[in-house]
């Protein structure tokens, strides 16, 4: 069974010229030959994700600050 981890991380959203908040899934995974766990990030969620210009301009449709976000949870 995979850990799901809900982290919320604010960071510079170019759509409001301003800090925004967004929730992202992480999940812990086993990576092979190591016995500390890794992370990978999931879905997010935007209160503005609807209305937003930017994740169309990313090939898998993500929004600037799910990219700036850590590859794990703090």
């Amino acid at each position: 069974m995979t850990k799901k981890l809900i982290y919320q991380f604010t960071g510079d959203c170019p759509y409001t010229a301003s800090p925004q908040t967004i929730k992202i899934d992480y999940f812990k995974i086993q990576t092979m030959g190591s016995m500390v766990p890794g992370y990978k990030k999931g879905e997010y969620s935007c209160p503005l994700s609807e209305e937003c210009p930017y994740p169309a301009q990313d090939a898998y449709h993500r929004c600037p600050v799910y990219l700036n976000a850590p590859d794990k949870p703090n």
